[in-house]
């Protein structure tokens, strides 16, 4: 206890890391709710912005292949709703 206080009292830099250590001991449960909540919503954005991405660069590649000729108009556009029917995730 006596060397705690003198650090403390050495630096006022532990004072505020002890500080904090001390109320995310008496608050752990809505803490750890907390972080777990973040990550958890940081997991769909990120889920969400990989699909969107996923989705541009189909469609991109398809507009490339009917801008080479390799595919007509109406078979780009056939993939393309066959791709939004099948739903995200699907490959």
């Amino acid at each position: 206890m006596f060397i705690a206080e003198i650090t403390v009292h050495a630096c006022p830099a532990f004072a505020s890391v002890s500080g904090l250590s001390e109320a995310v001991g008496r608050n752990l449960v809505p803490v750890i709710l907390a972080v777990t909540f973040v990550i958890w919503s940081s997991l769909i954005t990120l889920r969400q912005i990989l699909a969107t991405s996923a989705r541009e660069r189909s469609r991109r590649e398809i507009a490339a292949y009917i801008a080479e000729g390799s595919i007509t108009a109406e078979q780009g556009e056939r993939l393309i709703k066959a791709r939004m029917e099948s739903g995200p995730g699907s490959t």
